[in-house]
């Protein structure tokens, strides 16, 4: 088998030069390191330490990543194993919202060990987008919009916070799949359970790959499709897995949001390219969103969104929870919602 060579790069960005000589290398999101294929140009990342040179199969990113988790995830089990098992803790029951993500707040807690966030802006954006699917789904169990509460999946399930949110909820079986197989591990780690009337699993499965022998009372999908290659596939399949009667909570970015915006003219400007990953992004507009959702056999119960305007440096300003908090309470609002980067829709299934 043809060998290739791997460096990982630990603290590191891959800048300019990386694009423009379509270097190969992904960033693995647990590790927060990046790993380039074949000879390395040091021109074309930031600062960083080279700490391992990998020799592997040319297509065999799967035993990377699990070469990266035995050899750098050992810190963060260590540090895990302070909160154990999350199967006992009913999250969703004491959940407060937070817009400071406050170190002393104990969901802030969990979130912070089992996400180790690489920056603060992605901090405060990720809560925004859990305080928001909390408010969204105390509405649809205090309106009597979920019937049933016997099946849910987690499309995109990262390390497993949303299924055990879904589960605390009142959902008696979660399954929870994602591609990604070291966050895989701490969701089974640290969130599944055996209960039988609290049951939370996970898999290894591609969305693309759903097939109709299980349907589900509740879906939730947020940020996954565009990480997809065939995104119609994963929307197709969220439509018909979803029972008569079922709840889907699906969320895109949204092209027409202020920081996507910014991105997009930044790039223009400076004449930099803009990357499949950054393109992806930028494909489903607000209204190109619920375009996709139209369907006869759906409902639209709900649009809202979060982030109109976080950006990298606003944290650092005086009484930023208090413009956190406006910023929240703003894009729920009508017109605002059409311009939140994190774009939420609600459907129910006829």
């Amino acid at each position: 088998m043809a060998q290739s060579n791997f460096i990982v790069l630990v603290n590191a960005a891959v800048i300019g030069p990386a694009v423009a000589d379509r270097q190969k290398h992904f960033f693995h999101q647990r590790t927060g390191c990046i790993v380039a294929k074949g000879t390395i140009n040091k021109s074309c990342y930031t600062a960083h330490s080279e700490i391992n040179l990998i020799r592997l199969g040319k297509s065999n990113q799967t035993n990377l990543r699990q070469h990266l988790s035995l050899l750098l995830l050992a810190p963060f089990f260590n540090k895990m194993a302070e909160i154990q098992n999350l199967s006992a803790l009913n999250l969703a029951g004491s959940y407060r919202k937070s817009f400071d993500c406050d170190p002393r707040d104990s969901f802030q807690q969990v979130l912070d060990t089992l996400y180790d966030y690489i920056d603060p802006t992605t901090r405060y954006m990720h809560r925004l987008r859990i305080n928001l699917f909390v408010d969204l789904m105390r509405e649809l169990l205090d309106k009597g919009v979920v019937k049933n509460y016997d099946s849910a999946i987690d499309i995109g399930c990262n390390c497993g916070i949303y299924s055990k949110l879904i589960s605390d909820f009142g959902f008696k079986e979660v399954r929870g799949i994602d591609i990604d197989q070291p966050l895989l591990d701490i969701a089974n780690k640290f969130v599944a359970s055996t209960s039988p009337e609290k049951k939370i699993y996970f898999e290894n499965f591609n969305a693309e790959n759903l097939t109709q022998e299980s349907l589900y009372d509740f879906i939730l999908c947020t940020e996954v499709i565009e990480h997809t290659t065939n995104p119609h596939k994963v929307i197709e399949n969220i439509k018909r897995l979803l029972k008569p009667g079922g709840v889907a909570v699906v969320t895109l970015p949204n092209a027409l949001s202020y920081p996507y915006l910014l991105t997009w003219l930044s790039h223009k400007v400076q004449g930099k390219p803009i990357d499949g990953e950054l393109r992806d992004h930028l494909s489903y507009p607000s209204y190109r969103a619920l375009k996709l959702f139209k369907d006869p056999r759906l409902s639209r119960l709900k649009v809202s969104g979060t982030n109109l305007y976080q950006w990298y440096f606003l944290h650092k300003i005086p009484g930023y929870p208090i413009l956190n908090r406006l910023n929240f309470n703003l894009s729920k609002l009508f017109p605002f919602k059409y311009f939140t980067q994190f774009f939420f829709m609600v459907y129910k299934k006829q």
